[in-house]
């Protein structure tokens, strides 16, 4: 791969953890949820909400998939895009849990769905790599 387009890689990732700050940034300082249902900002400490885990298990869990999921994609099983976005979302996850020992999640659906911004990019990763598979994108011969 190019260096130019690593560099856009890398520009892509910070500008999806730039709208996450930025959505979490006006939810939670500038009460915009006070009149919704469906955004409410929660301190997230557990890893989804059935499965406690403390932040200093997930946080090496965290690290060991960063490095996993660069190398799916410098083998060519997972798309430039998938990559970007589960990059995205695990780097942002894992300054939440550093910083604030559990993700700021503010969408509640039905009282059980809570997320983030970023978590909406490790599902729009998933359904590309449903998709790709489905196609055949990425099968080796």
């Amino acid at each position: 791969m190019k260096n130019k387009q690593i560099v856009y890689m890398i520009a892509t990732v910070l500008w999806l953890i730039a709208c996450d700050l930025v959505s979490k940034y006006f939810l939670y300082n500038k009460a915009l949820w006070s009149d919704s249902v469906f955004l409410q900002p929660i301190l997230n400490t557990w890893i989804s909400r059935s499965v406690q885990l403390s932040y200093m298990i997930v946080i090496p869990i965290t690290l060991v998939a960063l490095f996993w999921f660069v190398y799916l994609w410098h083998k060519k099983y997972i798309s430039w895009l998938v990559l970007i976005l589960l990059l995205a979302w695990s780097l942002w996850n894992l300054y939440d849990r550093v910083i604030y020992y559990g993700v700021r999640d503010f969408f509640v659906f039905f009282d059980w769905f809570i997320f983030n911004l970023a978590d909406t990019y490790i599902s729009v990763a998933f359904i590309f790599l449903v998709w790709w598979e489905v196609k055949g994108f990425f099968r080796k011969n």
